[in-house]
This record gives structure tokens, sequence and C-alpha cells, in this order.
């Protein structure tokens, strides 16, 4: 969504946008104006194709915080001492005959 206010910005016609999910990979599209956007300086037009790159890292750095304090969030669910405890085990031999 951050490429379409760009587009916005940049004064370049849209002509369609739209999410998607795919598996679990969240995206994004923006349809432009061709001949509008290469009227554009290359600095424009820069602005607006980078608008959506750098809108994947923050997501990527956010999906990596909540994946490293996971188990902080997780913690109040695990109870810890009410449960069977192994302290030994016994070897078994098998013998075939």
């Amino acid at each position: 969504m951050i490429a379409l206010f760009m587009h916005c910005r940049e004064r370049v016609h849209v002509k369609g946008f739209g999410v998607f999910l795919f598996v679990l990979y969240p995206g994004a599209f923006v349809d432009v104006a061709t001949d509008q956007l290469l009227s554009l300086s290359a600095w424009q037009q820069l602005r607006i194709f980078c608008a959506g790159v750098w809108h994947n890292f923050v997501v990527v750095i956010f999906a990596l915080t909540v994946l490293l304090c996971l188990p902080m969030i997780l913690a109040p669910f695990y109870v810890s001492g009410q449960s069977v405890l192994v302290t030994g085990l016994t070897e078994v031999l098998i013998s075939s005959h």
C-alpha cells in the first residue's frame, strides 16, 4: 500500500491495486499507467519502484522480532512441574532364537 501512496504522490494514474496472501506470505500489487511512469525522471521512477521493497524489509524485521519473542509470548501457557517425570531407563536385551 506504500507503493500506492507513492504513485499518488508522483501524480501517476493508478489503474488498479490489490492484496493477496500466498500460503503465509502477504503481497500487494499496483497497476499504473506505463506511459505516465516513463515520462517521470529516473529518481521519481526509482522512488515508486522502491516504495514496496522497503515495506517488505519492515515486515521481515517485524516477523523476526515476533519469532524471537515467541518463547516469552507463549511462556504463560506452559505448565512445569505438574507432569510425568522419567528418572531412568533400563536396557532390554531381546534374544533371537
